[in-house]
């Protein structure tokens, strides 16, 4: 059984489907859990380069099944919404591992903010901003698609960017993260925003936590 898995996720609207996002993944896990026997006889895994790189599409290894879910139902209280400009979200999983995380595969995130005009909610409204397009993995584990539910529902909340000051560059006016730490890179370790990194699920769970973003739903 082969398998490749792209979702996208719009920061403004989200089309009404059958299905919620918590179906979805548990339909990729059983899925996923079928696939993995095959995996070490399979020439094509055997043969790739393990090194995702930074290709401006995700590598279609294998036949795509787009799964459909619902906008989260948004509780009367206590919703922490952010500032976080109009964009996409979208994840896809690949068969190679991270440092770390023998025999799950990886789940590579790509998100993409245009450049756009600030509003009200933004400093400086009226005044031009520098969009983002980037990449973070996951385990593609029981806890790393729990993180990636999280992050969905953070960034339909709008709490994954914010605009601001970048600090790596000192840029004005840029979309910058907001305080929910992503892996950017699949190995270097903490000090290179990579793997291996014992603590980072909890901690990013924490800091998902932080903003209202946890489990149970």
């Amino acid at each position: 059984m082969q398998l490749y898995l792209e979702v996208v996720l719009s920061a403004v609207s989200v089309p009404e489907q059958e299905r919620t996002v918590v179906e979805a993944l548990e339909r990729h896990r059983l899925v996923g859990v079928e696939d993995k026997n095959a995996e070490q006889s399979d020439p094509a895994y055997q043969s790739m380069d393990r090194d995702p790189g930074f290709d401006d599409e995700p590598k279609k290894l294998f036949n795509t099944e787009y799964l459909p879910f619902q906008k989260q139902p948004e509780k009367s209280y206590g919703m922490l919404t952010g500032n976080q400009p109009e964009g996409e979200m979208k994840y896809s999983t690949l068969r190679y591992d991270l440092p770390g995380y023998p025999r799950c595969g990886t789940i590579e995130i790509i998100y993409d903010i245009p450049s756009g005009i600030l509003t009200d909610e933004h400093p400086n409204p009226g005044h031009p901003y520098s969009g983002i397009k980037c990449r973070a993995y996951l385990p593609d584990s029981p806890e790393g698609r729990q993180v990636l539910h999280l992050l969905i529902r953070a960034f339909d909340q709008r709490l994954i960017f914010t605009v601001g000051t970048s600090t790596t560059t000192g840029a004005q006016n840029t979309v910058i993260w907001n305080d929910i730490h992503h892996k950017t890179n699949t190995t270097g370790g903490p000090e290179g925003n990579g793997y291996p990194d014992s603590n980072y699920m909890k901690r990013v769970k924490e800091e998902l936590k932080a903003k209202g973003i946890e489990f149970p739903v």
